[in-house]
């Protein structure tokens, strides 16, 4: 019993074997005969494998409840492949399609029409990054851009969290951003903390949009990151766990994590 051959099963024969075994929840135990005869063309591996449970006691309603549950974990592997799509990109290889990073950002900026929340650990080339922002705004004055960023202390550098805050703003005013409207920027307190013990980073990178699709990256809002560098990230086609995301960030504005700036 190293190996389940019923998970090779086809999903009409999980649903016959059910069907079967629901049939004798009167009984204690299931026979080879019985199996063979209500399922025709069943694997011997398989009939072999369900007897071995019942001599371990378990029962046909139990055997029902382990077919249902293989049954569930397939079709949540199905739907998966579908809620899911892995990007990666950098060199090409023959044996692995890739994407670039780029172009997955341009994509999900411009099909946006309610609101794109970013998060980065850093930002280079940011005119260039943000302009796709800019130019969907245009399209959509009403669109919420938020901006999760982190802003780091240089070790031994004493200077008051304020003055590097607005550093920091003015740098991204005059060097980073396109112009336009600002988004809603936002910063990790806990990476500006005099004591480095308790100094953190806020290393995420995140794409969110209309709560609907979320890209999660090793990629940083830079150009060498979106088109240069290797970078495997995840696209996530999940009204749900999207939401979760929104949430989690949000939630860390409220509890003070995070502070607009």
């Amino acid at each position: 019993m190293d190996s389940n051959p019923l998970l090779h099963l086809s999903a009409a024969a999980l649903s016959r074997l059910q069907q079967v075994l629901a049939g004798t929840a009167g009984q204690s135990s299931v026979t080879g005969s019985s199996l063979r005869k209500s399922v025709p063309g069943l694997p011997a591996d398989c009939v072999d494998y369900l007897i071995k449970l019942a001599e371990c006691q378990w029962t046909p309603a139990q055997i029902g409840e382990l077919l249902g549950m293989i049954a569930q974990a397939r079709d949540t592997r199905i739907r998966e492949s579908h809620l899911l799509d892995l990007v990666i990109s950098g060199p090409e290889h023959p044996a692995v399609p890739t994407r670039d990073t780029a172009a997955v950002y341009r994509e999900l900026i411009q099909n946006a029409t309610r609101e794109i929340v970013l998060a980065s650990f850093a930002i280079y080339n940011g005119k260039e990054i943000f302009m796709p922002l800019v130019e969907r705004r245009k399209e959509f004055p009403d669109l919420k851009i938020s901006l999760f960023l982190d802003i780091p202390r240089q070790r031994h550098d004493t200077s008051l969290s304020e003055q590097l805050v607005a550093g920091y703003r003015h740098d991204f005013l005059t060097r980073q951003w396109p112009g336009g409207p600002l988004p809603k920027l936002f910063h990790h307190r806990p990476s500006l903390e005099h004591d480095w013990k308790a100094r953190s980073s806020m290393h995420a990178k995140v794409i969110v949009v209309d709560r609907e699709r979320a890209f999660v990256s090793s990629a940083n809002l830079t150009k060498a990151a979106h088109s240069k560098n290797i970078e495997v990230g995840t696209l996530i086609e999940s009204p749900g766990l999207a939401v979760r995301l929104v949430d989690y960030f949000e939630g860390l504005v409220t509890e003070g994590v995070f502070a607009e700036f």
